[in-house]
């Protein structure tokens, strides 16, 4: 049996350590209970502050003020948890409830003692009055019922002790001991203290406590009994009757802690100082011996709703310490609160960041915000199966926490959100109403202005004016007062009157026969009901004189067309359509929060699926699934199956079917053709034409699924203009798919709808390009209307030749591009397309059509550079076309070679263009044509034209002096521009020189140097005295250059040019002049143009006349001895001049000569020279003219004899 036990206890064991080894698993749940939080003081402040005040002596009375849901009580709880060890708390909260303002302060006092008595067990307080149902436990009455047992049992022995003996020696006990005389002995000692000192001291104390716990009390009773008051306590509160009972709860227990939640609830300011009263005796009572501290969570206004100085001074006056507590949440940011509990939770991706950033501004209570969250997890838990939008639900959820009685109301088709619902049919029908009236006044309007003959407002006046008899054409005492202006034929103003007239309060009439009266609007605008209204006559001719009488069409279109869609609107688009103050009432607009989930359709026509469990019924659950995906905007399939697609359309609203989500094949399939459905489908296919990514996808499967294909291709094609540049230019379709939509198109849609499709020329550009589009129309007569009225124009004509029938076809309507392969095939294979080709060998619609696309037949054809050249006959002709365009007039002259030989045979247009390109021929009459044309400018072209080299040397061929028909004027205005224009180079100018007219006179100092050296390089410059002035003083020495030139001319007339010595200087320097020009140069000198300035120069002169031994004036040889030259330059200057010279003048230049040599003039003289060879020469010289008589050489010296006298000296 031990070995069991042993086996059984080992098993034991080792499942024990099994279990306990097993990781632990628990999942953690997404709930938050609503209680306080204990771990909110995170930083220790609050909980510092509250130690503070409990650890000084003088603080007995702590507040903890903050609004509703600031965390006080999580303070308060998290302080608890923290310093459970180091103090007693004993808490009381206090549940609202209602009664008189009388008697509110004993309920209170009632409730706070009640929580103090039955927070304790009764053995702890044994003493209290309180008396409490007991529950006594089963193990109780057993102990009595034993202690009662062993008391009989006691008694009875110490009675009979032989029969208990005789019974005790019989049992197991007195056979198990051996020594029973012991037991014997023992047993009447312990009997004896049993029933005389034991059970009677416990009778004794259970009789102490009833009648000390019952003492001085008639009739109290809490909680389950009623307090019975004595004769004049009647005016007594519940503390001061049990303040005794109070003071002994706490000596009884070690509380010293009270904390006091939710007494603010009751506005009620005396349980406070009763409170505080209460707690200075508890402080001051001896019997309970300890500090006590009340600890009280009240909101800031406690003490009043108006801020005051009283108010401030309660709060101070009731508290030893108050602790400010900053709330928690608030709406500032009760959004991340939420926020981070839903990320935390299976639907974070669900719910929408802008709809709770929107919805938490309401929401402004920790308990109220995780109450909404428990609540939306069990709902999405419960209903989440069909696919609810979770955003609505925790609308629905918010809404049933905020406004919890309507929310309970709603459920049974009461409340302020069902009457909402239910007036919205009242709601569109009061719209639709508002919208016929518009519809109507429209349609007045339009008939007013079809009746209306008058097109002018100021006619319409004028005969109203005159009809009232208050026109100016009138001379009389008639008026009409309005608004104390009066209007008559004097002071009357047309627009004036009426503009009055449409806005008066007050009219009187002074009008025959309306005997002073009163009268209305309506009156005078009718003439008093004669005359149509005038202000409707006024709308309509003013509609005739801006031409709006299609906008009014439009208008009276878009009411119909919004009238329709008003009936299938949902509540959410009512609201944003109308002024909101229609659709709430004044109940609702206080709610703002029910306001913002109605307005933003959070709370909308589904409501009932968001509050109550599905039952499949009349729809299968797939088909319920389809219709919250519509409503939640989470599209299923397209393919998705659809159990009872009619009983699915009456859950959409209208606007939905224009909603991507409705996109269903059954549905969609089931529609067609309906026409209960025609709005329906009509929303569906307009939707389908918006060229979205899920319209095309729909598109593409339904189409190929659908057993009405040719309604719902002519449908897509009527609404969707690029439905078909979507498939050939936007799509990813491969050619054989392109081709299928074609194929349909061509098919199923009308012409005209084909027509509009040809936006951008897709579809007829799709027809010309492609290679056997024949192959997918079927029907021919159809295909050559689409062919005519998409105008066609085939790129290639190849494909067609074989059909003889549509190639001709093609070629007579013109429905062909205009290029070199078309013309090729239609002119059979003609190779060179030229113009002159084209009229040479083309027949007459070809040559029509081509001249009537002349630009294009340029642009295609005739500049390809396949093509030869076009002759200059047939060129000349195309480029003079007023109705080419000039930008391909400019093409042909730029990529053809051709060569214009008269300018004035082109259009002046043309002329800049040729002269730019080099495409005319070079010569001086075309140049002249085109200088003309420009105002007699060199323009840039020009300027390029001339400085082409082969142009350049064309034009020197030929001078303008030729051009005899040509002005003179002209000629020489060209040639003056070409001088100067700076942008023709030098080196043009030097070779057209030779063409241009040479000036006798030009004012070279407008030039630059260098423009000028090639001027007289090239003798455009002639040699005139004009030319030689100007030169010599703006680019000295290009007169030398000049001259040089033109050295015989010059020399000819030399007296007419200024020379100075340095011109002289250059003139005989010069290699360029011939000596015998030098000669004659130097003889014609003339000593005006010298001066004593260029020493040098002059004794370079001297040097030159001596060299050459020439002849020169007396009277430069006059002034040459005169000059600061030196002296033996003179006198061998003189030597050399002597034999030309007579007596006389030889003696005048001695003379004038310094001495030693005036002395040789002295007659009968004998003078010393120095001996060298200038005076040697001047002595022969002398000699030989027999002016002196003699000379010898003596040393160094040379003597001279003079004659007596010069009477026979030749």
């Amino acid at each position: 049996m031990l070995k069991k036990f042993k086996q059984k206890l080992v098993c034991l064991l080792t499942k024990l350590i099994t279990k306990l080894n097993e990781p632990e698993v628990k999942l953690e749940s997404p709930f938050e209970d609503l209680t306080p939080s204990n771990d909110v003081d995170e930083d220790g402040k609050y909980s510092d502050a509250i130690s503070w005040g409990l650890e000084n002596a003088k603080v007995k009375n702590i507040a903890l003020t903050g609004p509703y849901g600031s965390g006080k009580s999580s303070l308060l709880s998290t302080f608890q948890e923290q310093n459970s060890t180091e103090y007693n708390f004993l808490n009381i909260s206090l549940a609202t409830f209602h009664a008189d303002e009388s008697e509110v302060e004993n309920k209170l006092e009632k409730s706070i003692l009640q929580q103090m008595i039955y927070r304790v067990k009764d053995r702890t307080i044994p003493f209290s009055r309180f008396k409490r149902i007991k529950h006594v436990r089963t193990k109780n009455i057993i102990l009595h019922i034993l202690f009662f047992m062993v008391f009989i049992i006691t008694g009875f022995y110490l009675l009979k002790p032989d029969t208990v003996q005789s019974i005790y020696n019989n049992t197991m006990i007195a056979k198990t001991f051996d020594n029973g005389d012991a037991l014997q002995q023992v047993l009447p000692i312990i009997f004896l203290v049993l029933f005389f000192i034991g059970y009677p001291l416990l009778m004794i104390k259970n009789i102490y406590r009833f009648t000390l716990a019952n003492l001085n009390f008639n009739k109290v009773t809490i909680a389950n009994a009623t307090v019975e008051k004595k004769v004049g306590e009647e005016s007594q509160s519940i503390f001061d009757k049990y303040l005794d009972e109070i003071l002994y709860f706490f000596e009884a227990t070690k509380y010293d802690v009270v904390i006091f939640e939710d007494l603010d609830r009751f506005n009620n300011i005396d349980i406070f100082e009763n409170l505080r009263e209460l707690n200075e005796l508890i402080n001051n009572s001896g019997q309970v011996g300890r500090r006590v501290v009340f600890i009280y969570a009240i909101k800031d206004d406690i003490f009043g709703e108006e801020d005051s100085g009283q108010l401030s001074r309660n709060r101070t006056k009731f508290f030893d310490f108050i602790i400010p507590v900053i709330p928690i949440i608030n709406a500032s940011n009760s959004v991340d609160v939420l926020a981070k509990k839903i990320k935390r939770s299976p639907y974070s991706e669900k719910i929408y960041n802008y709809f709770l950033d929107d919805v938490t501004i309401y929401i402004d209570d920790m308990r109220i915000l995780k109450n909404i969250f428990n609540e939306f997890i069990v709902y999405q838990q419960k209903l989440g199966g069909i696919n609810l939008d979770s955003n609505k639900l925790l609308a629905m959820v918010i809404y049933k926490n905020i406004y919890p009685v309507d929310f309970s109301r709603l459920q049974y088709k009461d409340g302020l959100v069902y009457e909402l619902f239910q007036k919205k049919q009242q709601i569109i029908e009061e719209q639709v109403k508002l919208i016929d009236v518009n519809i109507q006044e429209l349609e007045t309007k339009l008939k007013n202005i079809e009746v209306e003959a008058l097109t002018s407002i100021a006619e319409l006046q004028q005969i109203y004016l005159s009809e009232l008899g208050i026109s100016r054409m009138f001379n009389n005492n008639n008026y009409i007062l309005i608004d104390n202006n009066r209007y008559d034929s004097n002071t009357v103003s047309n627009g004036s009157f009426f503009e009055q007239l449409e806005n008066a309060n007050y009219i009187r009439c002074y009008l025959p026969q309306r005997n002073n009266n009163v009268v209305t609007v309506k009156d005078v605008a009718t003439v008093f009901g004669t005359k149509r209204n005038y202000f409707e006559r006024e709308t309509a001719i003013k509609v005739i004189e801006e031409n709006r009488i299609e906008d009014v069409k439009q208008e009276m279109s878009q009411l119909r067309m919004e009238k329709q869609e008003l009936s299938s609107q949902s509540l959410q688009e009512l609201i944003a359509k109308i002024d909101p103050k229609i659709v709430f009432s004044d109940a609702i607009y206080e709610k703002k929060l029910l306001v913002y989930l109605l307005r933003h359709g959070y709370v909308d026509e589904m409501y009932n699926h968001y509050i109550t469990y599905f039952y499949p019924e009349s729809l299968s659950f797939s088909d319920i699934k389809f219709v919250f995906s519509i409503k939640n905007h989470e599209a299923l399939p397209f393919d998705y199956k659809l159990d009872n697609v009619e009983k699915v359309i009456t859950k959409i609203v209208g606007s939905e079917f224009k909603q991507v989500e409705v996109l269903n094949y059954h549905l969609l399939n089931y529609i067609i053709g309906k026409p209960g459905y025609r709005s329906y489908y009509d929303s569906l296919i307009e939707q389908l034409a918006n060229g979205s990514d899920a319209s095309v996808k729909f598109i593409h499967g339904f189409k190929e699924k659908t057993t009405k294909k040719a309604t719902f291709i002519r449908s897509i094609c009527n609404n969707w203009d690029d439905f078909w540049y979507f498939i050939s230019s936007k799509s990813s379709y491969t050619y054989q798919e392109k081709d299928a939509y074609l194929a349909d198109i061509f098919a199923y849609a009308d012409i005209d709808a084909i027509i509009k499709m040809d936006n951008k020329s897709v579809m007829s550009s799709t027809i010309s390009e492609h290679p056997s589009f024949i192959k997918l129309i079927t029907d021919d007569e159809k295909m050559k209307e689409i062919l005519l009225k998409l105008n066609v124009k085939f790129y290639k004509l190849e494909h067609l030749r074989d059909l003889e029938e549509l190639f001709d076809f093609v070629v007579q309507h013109n429905l062909y591009m205009i290029n070199k392969d078309t013309l090729s095939v239609i002119l059979k294979n003609e190779p060179n397309i030229t113009y002159a080709s084209i009229n040479k060998f083309g027949k007459q619609h070809v040559i029509d059509y081509v001249n009537e696309n002349i630009d294009t037949f340029v642009k295609n054809v005739l500049l390809n550079e396949e093509i030869h050249a076009e002759p200059e006959e047939s060129l000349l002709e195309l480029l003079n076309r007023e109705e080419l365009d000039r930008e391909i007039k400019e093409a042909i002259v730029k990529n053809k070679s051709v060569a214009i030989t008269d300018i004035e045979d082109l259009t002046n247009e043309l002329w800049p263009i040729v002269i730019r390109e080099n495409k005319i021929i070079a010569n001086w009459r075309n140049v002249i044509a085109y200088f003309n044309d420009n105002d007699k400018t060199i323009t840039n072209f020009l300027v390029d034209f001339l400085n082409y080299p082969e142009n350049r040397r064309e034009l020197a061929k030929n001078q303008l002096d030729e051009l005899d028909d040509i002005d003179q004027d002209t000629l020489e205005i060209i040639s003056d521009q070409i001088i100067k224009c700076e942008n023709i180079t030098n080196e043009s100018l030097e070779v057209l020189s030779p063409g241009i007219i040479r000036w006798d006179s030009y004012p070279v100092e407008e030039l630059s140097e260098k423009r000028v050296r090639t001027m007289v390089k090239n003798n455009v410059l002639c040699l005139t005295p004009s030319n030689y002035k100007s030169l010599r003083i703006n680019f000295n020495p290009l007169h030398i250059s000049l001259v040089e030139q033109n050295i015989e001319p010059f020399i000819s007339d030399q007296a007419k040019y200024l020379l100075d010595a340095s011109d002289v200087k250059e003139l005989l320097d010069s290699n360029d002049i011939p000596y015998n020009y030098k000669e004659s140069l130097v003889e014609q000198l003339a000593p005006d143009s010298l001066t004593n300035k260029h020493v040098k120069i002059l004794s370079d002169l001297i040097g030159f006349i001596r060299k050459h031994n020439l002849k020169i004036k007396d009277d430069l040889l006059n002034f040459l001895l005169e000059t600061k030259v030196a002296l033996h330059e003179k006198v061998a200057l003189l030597t050399g001049q002597i034999d030309n010279l007579e007596i006389e003048s030889i003696t005048e230049h001695l003379t004038n000569l310094d001495k030693p040599y005036s002395e040789i003039a002295e007659k009968g003289r004998r003078l010393q020279l120095k001996n060298n060879k200038i005076n040697i020469a001047l002595a022969n010289a002398l000699e030989d003219k027999k002016y002196i008589s003699s000379f010898r050489e003596d040393g160094k010296k040379l003597r001279v004899n003079t004659r007596i006298k010069m009477d026979n000296v030749n």
